[in-house]
């Protein structure tokens, strides 16, 4: 029988608030916000390459409390590497290395997906596929890839499909996506209770959770504030 909670909520939920807390101290020191973002991208890279489900654990991890994955972010010019696209771009990397490495095995593993999936899965990259082309020659490209890049996720499917085989895979999954509620209900609540309470420093604390567009603070009177973190 399976535990409630095993090793890998723990582990999880570590490496949640290590990030959480790496991401705060990032932004009110932006020298070691760098160095958090290499680090961190430098472990998911290394734990991907060693097993592909481990990226598809931590690209998971960073969904269920990231916001719009800006919770570690490196400059680059007049452009922004997010924790989220780097996390992207590493397990579709780890992905492309491993199908080289044993490209029957990873596409045995891709024929076992039903066909009805497969089909639907095929239908709409075609469908995304010809409306951004379409939306290309009719519109400015630069404003219609801003549109279209939303729809990128979608390459991660055979990722996933290849990354988790088994029902231990899953079962993991399920324990990182619940570390990921706890972590983002006691990020909730305190952050009600900082602000009804006008403890110092919210003015930071704020701007954090605006800039990094982490989630919304608004104010509705008294102590009463609403908080909201995708």
């Amino acid at each position: 029988m399976r535990k409630l909670i095993d090793r890998w909520w723990w582990i999880a939920l570590a490496a949640m608030v290590g990030v959480e807390a790496a991401s705060y101290a990032g932004y009110v020191a932006p020298g070691f916000e760098m160095a958090a973002f290499v680090a961190a991208v430098s472990a998911a890279a290394f734990a991907s390459m060693i097993k592909l489900e481990f990226g598809a654990y931590l690209v998971a991890a960073e969904l269920a409390l990231g916001g719009h994955g800006y919770l570690l972010r490196l400059p680059l010019g007049g452009a922004t590497l997010s924790l989220r696209q780097a996390l992207f771009i590493i397990l579709i990397a780890a992905w492309v290395i491993q199908f080289g490495r044993d490209r029957s095995a990873t596409i045995k593993r891709l024929r076992q997906t039903p066909r009805s999936i497969a089909i639907a899965y095929l239908a709409l990259l075609v469908a995304v596929g010809l409306a951004t082309v379409i939306g290309a020659l009719r519109n400015d490209p630069g404003a219609v890839f801003l549109d279209a890049n939303a729809w990128l996720f979608l390459l991660l499917a055979p990722v996933v499909v290849t990354a988790l085989r088994t029902t231990e895979h899953f079962w993991r999954l399920t324990q990182v996506l619940a570390a990921g509620a706890v972590v983002m209900a006691f990020k909730t609540l305190w952050l009600l209770y900082a602000f009804a309470h006008a403890t110092p420093g919210t003015e930071v604390i704020y701007r954090w959770i605006r800039d990094l567009r982490l989630g919304e603070i608004a104010h509705i009177s008294g102590p009463v504030y609403r908080i909201f973190l995708p």
